[in-house]
């Protein structure tokens, strides 16, 4: 493994069900089309360049309304495309729909106490879930105090339980997330020192830390509790980090924060659930394969540098992300070690575009201009906007996330 670099696998809300007699699958296949976008996802990374993954992560949603058979049923798929993929190890989060968070109202009643099913046993008993830990209590710790971390050569995961709460069956805890008060100061106190050192950092966690909304598409409002102060935790350690979450259903890569140490945030769009109404014309369920480097920032310290790669799934097959309505768009990325000025990119776009050629491709700019290969998406946005302005044309199909090439002329 080279140690300044990483590549993981993320794969989120796979949402497996029982549908009729059949084994589960994702709810995907049973909105109409019956085909299994597990079955059909190892067979699409073996044409490409995906293997030497080193790490799969999954923060939660592997089952629904904790059907126990489907999450046995994800949990071992998840285990062979970690296989398939030659990654190390497979991490997980817990998410809502793994706990038995809506009991019956018998059994809270005083006196049938027997009757009372544990909501998270079975993941209590599921082999080597979240993980496989250095050490076995480890795997206690994340249960009895809502985080763990495991620690790899040049990396480090931070696991957490946002459904630490959710064991209390109360309405005001199941409907979002929370990071405990004591999980909280145990950050403050030793997060920095184990974290320090590795090139690669990561938080592992289900609901979003922060507030995630979408015009015109409703993704709940329901605000982690505590999510902001976890953050600034994160943000004090003077490290860069990148936070990945699930559940909303809908990717965002957005950096939060005004300090040059905020972390990244990535939402994974959902690779399982059936997606209705607003949300569905607005992206698809998808897949991410996430190259990681370090870049030298002006002072000569390392920098978390990603490249993404992102593919959706049509209802029949997987394919690169390309339009703006399947989902976080294929090569975006960052690099925190340059701050990217648009305007000033915009113009070197313009300059480097040949006089003389009617048209320029962007595979030709990227190979020319780094910068072109660690655009957020609002990067990609803002900088459409500005070559406009510079009169600079792009050939592309409406809605496109890239220009496929561009123009003086």
């Amino acid at each position: 493994m080279d140690n300044k670099k990483l590549r993981i696998a993320v794969i989120t809300d796979l949402h497996y069900v029982k549908d009729g007699g059949s084994s589960p699958k994702p709810e995907v296949c049973s909105n109409g089309n019956k085909i299994d976008p597990m079955e059909r996802l190892s067979g699409f990374l073996s044409k490409g360049d995906f293997r030497g993954v080193d790490l799969v992560m999954c923060p939660g949603d592997i089952t629904t309304k904790a059907c126990v058979e489907s999450f046995t049923s994800g949990w071992g798929d998840l285990n062979r495309l970690t296989q398939s993929l030659g990654a190390e190890y497979l991490i997980a989060s817990t998410g809502n729909h793994e706990i038995i968070s809506r009991s019956a109202e018998i059994n809270k009643t005083p006196g049938n106490v027997e009757l009372h099913v544990d909501p998270q046993e079975h993941l209590l008993q599921t082999k080597n879930y979240p993980t496989v830990f250095t050490e076995a209590h480890q795997r206690w710790v994340y249960w009895g105090r809502g985080y763990e971390t495991l620690v790899g050569e040049n990396w480090i995961v931070l696991i957490v339980n946002s459904c630490h709460f959710h064991t209390t069956q109360l309405a005001n805890e199941f409907e979002r997330g929370r990071v405990g008060e004591s999980a909280l100061e145990e950050m403050k106190q030793n997060l920095k020192d184990v974290a320090e050192g590795k090139a690669f950092r990561f938080v592992l966690i289900h609901h979003p830390p922060n507030n995630h909304e979408e015009p015109d598409v409703e993704l709940g409002r329901e605000p982690m509790f505590n999510g902001i102060k976890f953050l600034r935790i994160l943000e004090d350690t003077g490290l860069d980090w990148l936070v990945i979450h699930g559940h909303k259903h809908f990717q965002r890569l957005v950096r939060i924060g005004d300090s040059d140490r905020s972390p990244m945030i990535f939402g994974a769009g959902s690779f399982g659930a059936g997606l209705k109404g607003a949300v569905a014309t607005k992206t698809k369920n998808q897949f991410y394969i996430i190259d990681l480097e370090v870049g030298l920032d002006a002072i000569g310290e390392e920098r978390l540098k990603a490249s993404f790669n992102s593919f959706y799934w049509d209802l029949t097959e997987w394919k690169p992300v390309v339009d703006e309505t399947q989902g976080l768009p294929n090569f975006c990325g960052f690099d925190l070690s340059k701050k990217i000025d648009i305007p000033q990119l915009a113009v070197l776009i313009r300059d480097t575009i040949p006089q003389d050629a009617p048209w320029c491709t962007w595979a030709e700019l990227k190979a020319q201009i780094k910068a072109l290969s660690y655009l957020t998406p609002s990067d990609i946005k803002s900088l459409k906007l500005a070559l406009g302005k510079l009169k600079v044309k792009g050939l592309t199909e409406q809605h496109h996330w890239f220009p496929e090439q561009l123009s003086l002329q």
